[in-house]
């Protein structure tokens, strides 16, 4: 499969509906949602998720995203099992208690491209790429994190509003949590559906949504 062409550059920029116009986007907290998987001792696996409490998206007049925040409340971490979503606020984990909220946030420009896709098997959409450098912000550290967001058609909930799917791998390491990757594994799959609207205090331009 050929590799999307971006929409900056030369030529004639496609018409994709969903794509966001240039400007400021803001997260939907109650129509969006974040989770993650990771492994756990070495034959199973846990998926858990985390309530978005805010961020903002920003694209410039050429189509690409030159900021990206995301913020989700690590407090509030759930994997259906009480006593684990308890451990993981501990020190040792995301030590909620003195960092409370994880941050994602893009460190590159990221070119939105574009392709035509399947949704749910169905019916030709149009629809976007994202690839992003980020940096993800927890329990007082970093670590770098490779996302690429694919842009779908917007709820109907939010019809002027824009929907991201973002999926990436992290390496936890870098955070410093220290669990033994025989209990839980070293990489977490990222995964968030978010759903974003213009900014009152920085909208989008002309034609910016869904029509």
């Amino acid at each position: 499969m050929s590799a999307p062409s971006p929409l900056r550059g030369p030529g004639p920029v496609p018409h994709l509906p969903h794509l966001p116009g240039p400007g400021r986007w803001r997260l939907v907290p109650g129509a969006s949602r974040a989770g993650f998987r990771v492994r756990d001792k070495l034959v199973t696996a846990v998926e858990g998720t985390m309530p978005v409490l805010g961020g903002t998206v920003t694209v410039d007049d050429g189509g690409a995203v030159v900021r990206a925040v995301v913020r989700v409340d690590a407090t509030a971490v759930s994997t259906g099992n009480e006593r684990r979503d308890r451990e993981l606020g501990r020190p040792r984990f995301l030590s909620t208690g003195a960092h409370p909220v994880v941050e994602v946030r893009t460190t590159t420009t990221a070119a939105i491209a574009s392709s035509t896709g399947q949704d749910d098997g169905q019916d030709d959409v149009s629809t976007g790429h994202v690839h992003a450098h980020a940096v993800v912000l927890a329990r007082g550290a970093s670590a770098p994190v490779e996302l690429t967001a694919t842009l779908q058609p917007p709820p109907a909930a939010v019809p002027h509003g824009v929907r991201v799917r973002v999926r990436g791998r992290l390496d936890r390491r870098p955070l410093g949590i220290a669990a033994p990757t025989v209990l839980v594994g070293r990489f977490l799959d990222l995964e968030a559906d978010l759903v974003l609207e213009p900014d009152a205090d920085g909208p989008p331009r002309s034609g910016a949504g869904a029509p």
